[in-house]
C-alpha cells in the first residue's frame, strides 16, 4: 500500500492551511485552518476577523482566543465539517480520489499527535 506521510510539495493540497473556500452561513474562510480556528469562539466579531485570515495566521490568532465552553466536545465535528467541505469541491475532491488506496498521515515536526 502506498502512503503519504507528509503534506507538502505534491501534497501540500492535503494540508489544513492550504488555500481553499469555506462558507459557513454568511461567512467565507480561506482555508480549513482559518474556518476551524474561527469556531473556537462564539463571538461574531471574532469570527469576521478570520474571513480574512490564512491558515497560518489563523493558527496563531486562534491561540489568542478565548474558547467556547463546548470546545473540546466539538472540535472533532467541526473538523469533520470543515474537511467534508473542502474536499466536495474540485480540485481538491479528484486531487482526493486519485490518491487511490493511499494511507494518508500527517507527519509533521510541530508535535500535534492529536490530529
Amino acid at each position: 500500500m502506498n502512503k503519504i506521510t507528509s503534506f507538502k510539495n505534491e501534497h501540500r493540497w492535503l494540508s489544513n492551511m492550504a488555500a481553499c473556500e469555506i462558507i459557513y452561513g454568511d461567512l467565507v474562510f480561506k482555508s480549513t485552518e482559518a474556518f476551524y480556528q474561527a469556531m473556537k469562539t462564539l463571538d461574531a466579531n471574532e469570527r469576521i476577523k478570520f474571513q480574512g485570515y490564512d491558515g497560518p495566521t489563523s493558527k496563531r490568532e486562534g491561540r489568542k482566543l478565548i474558547l467556547r465552553d463546548d470546545w473540546h466536545q466539538i472540535k472533532d465535528d467541526v473538523m469533520k465539517f470543515a474537511l467534508k467541505k473542502k474536499f466536495s469541491q474540485e480540485p481538491f475532491k479528484s486531487l482526493l480520489i486519485n490518491t487511490g488506496d493511499a494511507e494518508i498521515i500527517e507527519g509533521n515536526y510541530w508535535h500535534d499527535n492529536y490530529w
